[in-house]
């Protein structure tokens, strides 16, 4: 044990196969025990098979039940270590993304924080809460209700005078139109075209010779002037309508 200790090997198998408990005793002297426990060199202990126990199981690095076990475990397969060398890299990979994600997410909010907290931050808003306050004070003073309440006057002003102003067109049109209508019904333009109005003694428009008698006297209104008149004769015509 001593001798491979100091070659530098990479690993010391101590084996036997199984048999009885005199034939392993040799794996209990305690210059066996001490060789163990000096080496550098790891140790696997290999002694007999799974029920079999001796102190350089106890001493050794690791004790596995039999020496088939033993080169199992020293001869490590390379395929299945980049499978697990591959396994933690993406592990590492997949923990160091995390931690830089919350690291990230923590200096961001460590940062709003910082802002809202900086006397820039706290002017800004105490700035902005004075301009608040100026615009409701400018809004709340006299003079400004004053102007606002003749700004709407006037507009109200201007608003009425207009529809004032259509309303008076719109008369204007129904008195002109109103205005032609009379004066085509207007008696004194029927006198105008050479009609003339008659009435009897009484005052009564006479619209029939049989509403008159010979010898009375009949008034007779022209455009200009009016006639008196003494009827002497009568001639009945018959007009339809």
């Amino acid at each position: 044990l001593m001798r491979l200790d100091r070659i530098g090997c990479d690993v010391i198998i101590l084996g036997r196969g199984g048999g009885p408990t005199e034939d392993l005793w040799a794996f209990n002297e305690k210059i066996v025990a001490d060789a163990i426990f000096s080496c550098d060199t790891p140790i696997i202990s290999a002694v007999g098979h799974e029920i079999n126990w001796t102190i350089a199981d106890l001493v050794a690095d690791v004790r596995v039940p039999t020496p088939s076990a033993a080169a199992e475990i020293a001869i490590y397969e390379a395929d299945r270590l980049d499978g697990e060398l591959n396994d933690y890299y993406d592990r590492l990979n997949f923990c160091m993304s995390r931690r830089i994600d919350d690291a990230k997410s923590e200096a961001s909010r460590i940062r709003k924080q910082l802002l809202l907290l900086s006397p820039e931050a706290k002017l800004s808003a105490k700035r902005d809460k004075l301009v608040a306050y100026e615009r409701r004070l400018i809004l709340s003073h006299p003079k400004t209700r004053v102007d606002a309440a003749r700004e709407k006057a006037a507009h109200m002003g201007n608003a009425l005078s207009a529809d004032m102003e259509r309303k008076i067109s719109l008369a204007r049109q129904r008195r002109d139109v109103l205005l032609t209508r009379l004066g085509g019904a207007s008696p004194a333009k029927k006198l105008q075209s050479g009609f003339s109005y008659v009435t009897g003694a009484s005052g009564h428009a006479l619209r029939k010779a049989s509403d008159i008698k010979i010898g009375e006297e009949i008034d007779i209104r022209l455009y200009k002037g009016s006639l008196k008149a003494e009827v002497t004769d009568i001639e009945e015509d018959i007009i339809d309508g």
